[in-house]
């Protein structure tokens, strides 16, 4: 059985319904769920907690890594006549900055509570597929505004510590914030999002779900290096603060690795010429754009894509998204047949692949049939892999997270160590998706 403890704020009428309502997610079965907001099984809430204001900082989309639990082989979850271990509850905490009071004063979503909500709507897709015959299983859900305040006070309240792990909080500044009562409690914390790697050192107990750009850049550099005889390696980068930092950090990486990579600065009204000093001909181009995949990455892309099929004939040319497109289908690679395109991608569904489009459809028919947002697969994906751990190992599932490998529907998880230098710092996803555009479609080629 599952219950969700909602602690989310001692809420008004009003917000009960605007949360309800948010969530669109119907809690039909009894053995699943017990009433969000009540319920006779649910345990009296604690007392609410006080509001403290705090200047948020900005949103950090990604978090970083983590430390490994003892060196242990990985292995396969869902293998059929696994024993199971048993206990009678597991306790899971849910903390993201739904930022309840803001929505309520300002009738608007920021953009941490609409990722938030919809993590969440996953989380319940995948509870609602959970079924225990010998556990149960406690959901208790809070609001921590994206402040570190509210935070901490939510750590100093029950059923804290008494928690076997937690999905969240999203943001890096909060995940530092919890960083401490992680490691001595020994409790996981699983951030959806962050990808940042200053969060806290030697400590194996805040893991990200999403690769650092750190070792989504190696995992290209070494794709390049493995998959291409004697690639000629540009990128060309436009003066904007993050592809210039994007920029450095792969020519970092590629002169450890011993690979030569020509940077060009595209600006002015020839901004787009400089890319033809990146080719030479007899050799396999490999073109990094930095661009982001928002409208303004995207225009750029296809106004330098214009540019580069004028020469496309004369010269072998691959060019790479580099900044995670998970627009990719927006970008119209189709117009540039000449063109091989590649892009790293945290989120990606495998079209041709039956039983992932058969589940997709599945819950897209939950969801009134509309297509399911990249942050509701990503909150589906890690509840799945958490309930299959505990069906699997029971009050033990938290020790196995960092030596146990899934294949979601739409997230790969493969966590090991962060290292900084000689520093272990935190664990983290080392898997990121490289895909190419391939007969008229985005195919995962790693």
């Amino acid at each position: 059985m599952t219950l969700v403890q909602n602690l989310l704020r001692q809420l008004s009428g009003n917000k009960q319904y605007l949360f309800i309502l948010l969530l669109a997610i119907s809690l039909q079965s009894c053995n699943v769920f017990e009433d969000i907001f009540g319920g006779s099984k649910r345990p009296t809430p604690p007392p609410p907690v006080e509001e403290t204001e705090e200047p948020e900082s900005e949103p950090d989309d990604e978090i970083d890594d983590i430390v490994v639990i003892p060196e242990e082989p990985k292995d396969t979850i869902i293998k059929p006549g696994d024993p199971v271990l048993t206990k009678e509850q597991l306790n899971l905490a849910v903390i993201l900055p739904f930022q309840l009071d803001e929505i309520d004063r300002t009738h608007q979503f920021a953009r941490p509570a609409k990722n938030s909500f919809l993590i969440y709507k996953g989380i319940e897709y995948a509870l609602n597929e959970l079924s225990f015959s010998d556990k149960e299983l406690n959901v208790y859900v809070f609001d921590n505004g994206k402040s570190d305040a509210k935070t901490q006070q939510i750590l100093n309240t029950a059923p804290f510590p008494n928690v076997d792990a937690v999905i969240g909080p999203l943001y890096a500044d909060n995940l530092k914030a919890v960083a401490k009562f992680a490691k001595d409690n020994k409790i996981p914390f699983i951030s959806p999002l962050s990808s940042s790697t200053d969060i806290s050192e030697n400590n194996p107990y805040i893991i990200n779900a999403v690769a650092s750009k750190e070792t989504r850049y190696n995992i290209l550099l070494d794709y390049v290096d493995k998959e291409f005889i004697d690639p000629n390696v540009g990128i060309i980068y436009q003066p904007i603060a993050g592809e210039e930092s994007d920029k450095n950090d792969i020519l970092r990486i590629a002169k450890d690795k011993g690979i030569t990579v020509t940077d060009k600065k595209s600006e002015g009204q020839e901004m787009f010429a400089v890319a033809k000093d990146l080719l030479q001909k007899g050799r396999e181009n490999i073109i990094i754009v930095p661009a982001n995949d928002n409208s303004e990455g995207i225009l750029y892309m296809d106004r330098l894509m214009m540019y580069l099929q004028d020469f496309a004939l004369d010269y072998q040319i691959n060019v790479v998204g580099l900044s995670e497109w998970n627009g990719v289908r927006r970008f119209s690679a189709a117009k540039y047949p000449d063109i091989k395109f590649h892009i790293l991608d945290r989120y990606f569904v495998d079209e041709t692949n039956s039983n992932d489009m058969s589940k997709l459809r599945s819950l897209q028919s939950k969801n009134n049939g509309l297509n399911l947002d990249i942050y509701t697969l990503q909150g589906y994906d890690i509840m799945t892999y958490l309930g299959e751990l505990m069906k699997k190992h029971g009050d033990k599932f938290a020790n196995k997270i960092a030596k146990t490998d899934f294949n979601g529907l739409q997230t790969r998880f493969d966590f090991d160590m962060y290292k900084q230098g000689n520093k272990d710092m935190l664990l983290e996803n080392k898997y990121i998706n490289i895909l190419a555009y391939k007969n008229g479609t985005w195919q995962r080629i790693n």
